[in-house]
């Protein structure tokens, strides 16, 4: 009987464990900050689906191509944010268990990406400081979860912040031609909680169990972007940007879990404390070709074509779950329309087709999951001679798949969708 409950409890534990690595591992699918520009942020490109490579009117140059910063016409100042940003996941099934499934729901609340440019022209020459918050998601979730012989509620928190500070060199030469440096120190975080407590019937043992694990992390690296910018008439333009990859400066983090059971009134009880760990998190290398084609002076098209590079890493290696990142060869499509309806006011919008980077599901990569991302913007901007301010609105749509665990094709659907308020404001001078 005996050799039974500690087959039977480690089963158990087993699925237990995997309900967190789960939690812990699978945020919803547009918070994959292996994806470049999947949030809308900037003065203009937020409103164009982050198109912006060939833009040489945008403060967000200095993310999307600092070759274009030269052909701002006058220094500026300009603030941009997300009003907020509600979003909801569900993954369909989220765990399977003797023949039986469970769904699961998250969801949040959040108010940036944000950013704040200050741009000073003399010249030929535009030198820029700017301070971007490109991705920030908070998530949580407390559901019950019930299966057959399952009974169960489970809890999770969880947020991820990009953080990035940097100052921007930018030449006009020849009156056709633009080259600029970006360069950014950076700080990403991460922190998530979860907490599961279930009572479970396996064999006609009954067996209660509580799992609380905690994850944080932080990393400081060096980034930079590099621009070239081409219009050879007034209704052309191309612009071609390239960001090699990430220098990691440091990183550390911490994994704390707990996992008490109890079987027949016996108590047992694990603890894994890792204090002060090496964390890494890197950003691979990525190379976008924009366009712009102005066909009369209320119309002006934007498209650009990226391609992010792969990219492998542990980001806790010494934890008892490092959480493997494995990022492949992922292209991006975004396009934007500038619409000047009457006066001082103009209609944007814009439309983008971010794929997942993650690499193909495999039994390996439990909780990973693949996801591609659809955004569309609108918004109504108005300008006069020093102040331009916009006001708008975001869909975010994601629809992909998760491995649940180790079993090769046991996957689960993933749907999110999210809407969110854009407001910017900048003054020339």
């Amino acid at each position: 009987m005996l050799i039974v409950q500690v087959f039977l409890l480690r089963r158990f534990r087993h699925i237990c464990v995997l309900f967190t690595v789960l939690l812990l591992t699978a945020p919803p699918a547009f918070s994959d900050l292996g994806n470049r520009n999947a949030m809308p942020i900037g003065d203009r490109s937020a409103f164009m689906a982050n198109t912006g490579v060939a833009d040489g009117s945008s403060s967000m140059a200095v993310l999307l191509n600092p070759g274009t910063l030269g052909f701002v016409d006058n220094s500026k100042i300009s603030l941009s944010g997300n009003l907020y940003f509600n979003f909801d996941v569900k993954y369909s099934p989220f765990l399977r268990f003797n023949n039986d499934s469970a769904d699961i729901n998250v969801n949040g609340f959040n108010s940036v990406p944000n950013s704040a440019v200050s741009i000073y022209k003399w010249g030929e020459n535009t030198l820029a400081f700017s301070v971007l918050v490109p991705d920030f998601q908070e998530i949580s979730t407390l559901q019950k979860v019930r299966m057959t012989n399952y009974d169960g509620v489970v809890q999770y928190n969880g947020k991820t912040q990009d953080l990035w500070v940097g100052a921007t060199f930018s030449r006009k030469w020849r009156e056709k031609y633009g080259i600029g440096l970006s360069l950014f120190g950076t700080r990403y975080s991460t922190q998530s909680a979860a907490d599961i407590s279930a009572s479970v019937v396996l064999g006609n043992l009954p067996v209660a169990i509580n799992i609380m694990e905690n994850r944080q992390g932080a990393a400081i690296s060096l980034e930079s972007v590099i621009g070239i910018f081409f219009r050879p008439t007034e209704r052309l333009a191309t612009g071609l940007k390239f960001a090699p990859p990430g220098i990691r400066v440091s990183g550390s983090g911490s994994f704390y879990s707990v996992n008490r059971n109890v079987v027949n009134g016996v108590v047992s009880t694990t603890i894994d404390d890792r204090q002060n760990l090496d964390f890494y998190h890197y950003r691979p290398a990525d190379g976008s070709l924009g366009g712009e084609f102005r066909f009369s002076d209320e119309l002006r098209w934007y498209l650009d074509a990226s391609l992010q590079f792969p990219l492998q890493f542990q980001a806790m290696p010494a934890a008892s779950d490092p959480k493997n990142v494995q990022l492949q060869y992922t292209p991006r499509l975004s396009t934007g329309l500038d619409i000047h309806v009457y006066k001082f006011f103009s209609v944007m919008t814009g439309l983008a087709w971010i794929p997942s980077a993650t690499a193909p599901l495999e039994p390996k990569f439990r909780g990973n999951s693949r996801a591609a991302n659809y955004l569309t913007t609108l918004g109504i901007i108005y300008s006069d001679r020093h102040v331009r301010t916009g006001l708008g609105a975001f869909v975010l749509y994601a629809d992909g798949v998760q491995q649940i665990d180790e079993k090769e094709g046991n996957i689960g659907a993933i749907r999110a969708i999210g809407t969110g308020a854009l407001l910017s404001s900048s003054y020339e001078f």
